[in-house]
Parts: C-alpha cells; sequence; structure tokens
C-alpha cells in the first residue's frame, strides 16, 4: 500500500506541473498545486500578487532562493522600506544566484567606496556574457571607467559599445565625442592654443555673439549632461546670452583636475594643470563642475557642484563681470578693508558727517559706478542732527541712490561702528547679488554692459600664472600673466596682471 501511495503521488505531483505548463488547470487544481510548493503554480500567482502583499512576499520569499531576479527583486523592495538587515540578506542571494542587477550594483558599490579595481574586475567578468545581456554592464564599465580616468579602458571598449543596438549605448558613444573625452589627455606643460573653430568643436553658442567665451569641465557623464541643462538655461537669459558664451562642456579626468570633496567648503581644484589641456584661445574665462562644495569665482575660474542651479550659476558669473556680494561677507574678508570703489554695485565708504548734501555729493558722486543714473532731486545723504549722514532716505526707496548694503556688516561688527568704513549699493531693492533667486537690476546690466568693462575679473590665464608663480616657476608664471594681460586695454590692469598682484 505504501509503494502504491508513493506512486499516485508521485503521478499527482506529475499530472499538476503539466497541466499548469499548459495552462489547462482548474481552479481548485491551481490551488491545490500551490498547496502542494509547485513552482510554475508559485510563479504565477506571484506575477498576480499586488507587490509588498502579504500573498507578494511569502511566494517571494520561496521562489527567491531559487530565481535570482527574484532575490533581487525582494532585496529592492526591503530597501525601498529601510529594512537593511532583509535588504542585504537578499541581495546576498541575488549575488549568489549570479544577478546581473546584483552584480552591477555591487561593482558601483565598491566603486564609491574607493575600489575600482574590484568594480573593474566584475564588469569585465560580466562583459564576457552574450550580447543580449551584455548592455548593462558595457555602459556600467564605461561609466565607471570615465568617473576614475581610465581613458585606455574607454578607448579599448568604445567599439564594443557602438556595436550595442540600444539608445542608451549610442547615447553614451555620442556624448564621448561630444565632450572629447578620448582627448582629454595631458598634452605637455603649455596647451596648445587655436582659434574656435567652425567645425563645431565646440558649441558657437549665438555664432559667439557674446563678450567673454567660457569653457566648462567635469569629470563624469552625468555632470557633463548637467551642465548642458545649467547652459541652456543660462542662455535662455538675454543679459547673460550677451556677456557669455558657455561652450559645450569638455571632460577632464579627476587625476588631472583633483578637486576636493569638502562639502561645507569652498570647491577648489588643481587650477594649473588645466594648462594641460586644449582650449580654444578665445576663450575669456573657465568653469569646473567639481565635487560637493561651496560654488565661488577665483580669478577667471567659476566653480560649482551638481546641486547648484542655473541661478547659482548666474550669480556666480556676475562675479566674474565685476559684481560683488550684497549678503554679509566673511567679516576676515579683505575687501571690506579697502575704501572707495570695490565692485559695479558696491563702494564702501567712511561714514562721516557732511554739513550739506551737496558737500556729500561733491565728496561721493565720482567715485559711485552708477553716478550718472542719480538724479539731481535724490539725496545721497539723510538728515541727522549734527548735520547730513551717508544714505539715501527710504522715502526715495524707488530710487537710484546711496543706500545700506549689507556686504560688509560682519566685518563693521568686527571692527566697531566707530572705525569701520560701510558699504553702499545703488538701489534699495534686494538684487540677485544678494539672493539668487532675485532679478538683476536694468541699472547693473548697463554697469557690465560698458564697452571697456573695468572691473571685469582677469582671464583664466591670470590664475593659472599665480598658482606657476607661487610654485617659484618663473618661466610658467610669465607665459600665463602675459597671455592675461594681452587680453586687456587699460594699462595699470595690464601692469597689475604682469605682476600677478591684480
Amino acid at each position: 500500500m505504501s509503494l502504491c501511495l508513493t506512486t499516485s503521488s508521485f503521478s499527482l505531483t506529475a499530472y499538476l506541473h503539466q497541466v499548469i505548463a499548459d495552462q489547462g488547470y482548474s481552479s481548485g487544481q491551481f490551488q491545490f498545486a500551490l498547496t502542494q510548493n509547485i513552482r510554475q503554480a508559485q510563479f504565477i500567482a506571484f506575477e498576480h500578487s499586488e507587490q509588498g502583499s502579504k500573498q507578494w512576499l511569502l511566494l517571494a520569499q520561496q521562489l527567491a532562493r531559487a530565481d535570482q531576479d527574484i532575490a533581487w527583486q525582494l532585496s529592492q523592495y526591503y530597501q525601498n522600506n529601510n529594512q537593511n538587515r532583509d535588504q542585504q540578506y537578499w541581495y546576498q542571494h541575488a549575488l549568489k544566484q549570479g544577478s546581473l542587477k546584483a552584480l552591477l550594483k555591487k561593482a558601483t558599490d565598491v566603486a564609491i567606496q574607493g575600489d575600482y579595481q574590484q568594480a573593474k574586475n566584475i564588469l569585465a567578468s560580466l562583459n564576457s556574457l552574450q550580447i543580449e545581456n551584455v548592455e548593462e554592464s558595457v555602459i556600467a564599465s564605461m561609466t565607471l571607467a570615465i568617473e576614475h580616468g581610465d581613458i585606455a579602458l574607454v578607448a579599448a571598449t568604445k567599439a564594443r559599445l557602438a556595436q550595442l543596438p540600444s539608445q542608451r549605448a549610442q547615447r553614451l558613444v555620442a556624448q564621448i565625442e561630444k565632450f572629447q573625452i578620448l582627448t582629454s589627455v595631458d598634452n605637455s606643460n603649455i596647451a596648445q592654443s587655436f582659434d574656435l573653430p567652425n567645425n563645431g568643436l565646440v558649441a558657437t553658442a549665438n555664432s559667439l555673439s557674446c563678450r567673454y567665451p567660457l569653457q566648462f569641465f567635469a569629470s563624469n557623464i552625468a555632470d557633463l549632461t548637467y551642465l548642458e541643462q545649467l547652459i541652456a538655461q543660462i542662455n535662455d537669459d538675454s543679459f547673460f546670452n550677451t556677456q557669455f558664451c558657455l561652450l559645450t562642456p569638455k571632460y577632464i579626468t579627476p587625476q588631472l583636475i583633483n578637486c576636493d570633496h569638502l562639502e561645507q567648503q569652498r570647491i577648489a581644484c588643481d587650477i594649473e594643470n588645466i594648462a594641460t589641456q586644449t582650449i580654444a584661445k578665445n576663450v575669456q574665462y573657465v568653469g569646473i563642475l567639481g565635487p560637493k562644495g561651496v560654488a565661488n569665482v577665483d580669478h577667471g575660474f567659476v566653480f560649482i557642484d551638481n546641486q547648484d542651479s542655473s541661478e547659482v550659476l548666474a550669480h556666480e558669473l556676475l562675479h566674474l563681470l565685476g559684481f560683488i556680494d550684497e549678503y554679509p561677507l566673511n567679516p576676515y574678508n579683505s575687501v571690506c578693508q579697502q575704501q572707495g570703489m570695490l565692485a559695479h554695485n558696491i563702494v564702501n565708504l567712511a561714514k562721516r558727517i557732511y554739513v550739506s548734501d551737496q558737500q556729500a555729493r561733491a565728496a561721493v558722486l565720482p567715485i559711485l559706478p552708477w553716478r550718472e543714473s542719480i538724479k539731481s532731486t535724490t539725496p545721497v545723504t539723510h538728515k541727522i542732527n549734527s548735520g547730513y549722514s551717508l544714505g539715501t532716505g527710504a522715502e526715495f526707496a524707488n530710487e537710484v541712490g546711496l543706500f545700506h548694503s549689507n556686504t560688509c556688516d560682519s566685518y563693521v561688527e568686527m571692527r566697531g561702528e566707530k572705525d569701520a568704513l560701510h558699504a553702499f549699493k545703488a538701489t534699495a531693492a534686494v538684487t540677485q547679488l544678494q539672493y539668487f533667486e532675485e532679478p538683476l537690476p536694468t541699472l547693473y546690466k548697463g554697469l557690465a554692459a560698458v564697452q571697456h568693462n573695468p572691473l571685469k575679473m582677469p582671464s583664466y590665464h591670470y590664475n593659472i600664472g599665480k598658482k606657476y608663480k607661487q610654485k617659484g616657476d618663473s618661466k610658467l608664471a610669465n607665459y600665463w600673466l602675459v597671455k592675461s594681460a594681452a587680453r586687456e586695454t587699460n594699462f595699470e590692469r595690464q601692469q597689475l596682471i604682469i605682476l600677478g598682484e591684480f
């Protein structure tokens, strides 16, 4: 009898396997198959279950021990629900079973942790698969190689990437060309210069109908693509589009640019290595999208990260044109120690008492970049008991005048009211120089649009020259400082730049 029952049970199981496979089962047969743990039935029920439901979880756990794709799905479910222990458990199951997605994740994770070689080895093993399964691993290999400056691997893998038919693969091939990734090599100690070509090597940006071409660099595809988005948004503003030609961004290896990773500090990079890159000789300024950090401008270089918006970039570009911030600067910023015209938008003046507004106007108007926009009926002082103090009154808030700026407030507070200089601006309104979300006044646009802008920053060559000067390399320092000075029309600016004292 025992033998008969065993044979009968085996026959029933085989029968259930067959009817499930042929999809000729009844509801009762299907439910019975589930009680007998028939995998085909479990898989069908799993596919028709709502993700995250009790039935889905139960079936997923049963199937995942022998199904790499379901093990991966289960790990992702737990990850999305912040259940880290269960996520790791099923992620390891997916890895052991050779899940492509799990292995791709591991390669990415170990690369982020600093072990690019291990990530490279994982992806190399995946790249031996048949072409219908290899696309993800080849794209991941190329993306990581670009992020880690492994240009040799990019060159060696590009042909295989080009053979993949998907839009993602073909887009990456096009990006490698567009961002000049294979040409981003260390050319020499002094980069070759050339005129902007007509063959699309760099974006023409309205046929270069601007004053200052600017070349951005970044070290990975995501950042280069993000730069394109920022550039498109900046180009929608007629003022910035007239002032700057933001050219197609170019790739530079992270080893060459060597930017820091301090999130709460100003982004800083080894900018002298830009000297090893081929940059069109028309380019006036250079931008770098680096790792997380505080956006800033440093003598012809703009630094941003991939969390910065186009408004932040526009704010930084204004510094290149000769504007400074209208929010409180660091109290130790040397600019607040200077008296007179600091920028197009700020003057720093001693807050003395005048006998009349006319006396004050005679003293301060020659210093103000916006003096021609102040009406004769708009005072530059307000009445106090002992005379007239600098600062246009609130009743003239809609006029161009002499209004308090927060620029040097921290410095004034540190030094004390009596001895400190005070910063003034042309308008009472909050502007883009204080909060980047605010508009740029028409007055400011006009101040920057003068034919020979006397307050713009020197070209990026100046900063490279300064770096070489600090390193004691007078030959290269002089080479780059002279290149920057040659772009100037003002003799005094030329001399300051050549001396590295701008």
